[in-house]
């Protein structure tokens, strides 16, 4: 039963961060860029190659919140680490390494 709760629980949190990512996430975000927040860190997107015929363009939406922003495409699928786990776990390596930007 433990494991049941447990799933139950996960799906439950999965399901509110999508509904967030369409609703108070939107709302959030649009504050920040209105009082001109940025990401200091060093910032990675790698997203399939088809979401730009999706009308989705990951790398200059996140361009826009980070200086130090690196972009890549996959032929992947919806399960990256799955179908390329060679390719994903290069890229995470990489992003691990880099120095965040010193601030002024």
């Amino acid at each position: 039963m433990l494991y049941v709760t447990r799933s139950i629980n996960s799906i439950d949190s999965i399901v509110a961060d999508y509904r967030a990512t369409a609703g108070i996430d939107l709302d959030m975000d649009l504050a920040d860029r209105e009082r001109g927040a940025r990401l200091t860190m060093p910032v990675a997107v790698i997203s399939q190659d088809w979401g730009s015929q999706l009308g989705f363009d990951a790398s200059a939406l996140w361009q826009a919140w980070a200086p130090d922003f690196t972009y890549q495409a996959t032929t992947s699928g919806h399960f990256m680490a799955e179908e390329n786990p060679g390719e994903i776990a290069a890229f995470i390596t990489e992003l691990a390494a880099r120095t965040p930007a010193v601030q002024a």
